[in-house]
């Protein structure tokens, strides 16, 4: 790794800057002799590594690869049919207690179909 002074880097930073790129080597930038910045050159894009792998190594348990992520109960479908009959201002037939809670609360309109 190069070093300079940043006075030196200040008159001649472009030319640094040139030659960095060229010799793909970092340039440590001292002040006083105590380096304040390191001046790196960019990976170009085809040097950059893939995306395909990078979590290689990252999973920790893997008991049931294609059981469902949540459990059942868990799963946001009623979250998207009230957002639909939201957006379409539909009243929404549910016995679901906590869809009408929500209703309730006046943020949807609701029909309780209990049983």
């Amino acid at each position: 790794m190069k070093t300079i002074g940043a006075t030196e880097f200040k008159a001649r930073c472009l030319r640094v800057i040139g030659q960095m790129n060229k010799d793909r080597e970092s340039v440590t930038i001292t002040n006083r002799g105590r380096p304040v910045a390191v001046l790196s050159p960019l990976l170009a894009t085809n040097e950059q590594s893939s995306i395909i792998g990078a979590m290689r190594g990252s999973v920790l348990a893997y008991d049931d690869p294609f059981g469902p992520a949540l459990d059942p109960s868990d799963w946001a479908a009623d979250r998207f049919i009230v957002s639909t009959a939201r957006y379409c201002d539909a009243p929404l037939v549910t016995a679901d207690r906590a869809i009408l809670a929500y209703a309730a609360d006046g943020h949807i309109r609701t029909v309780d179909a209990g049983v």
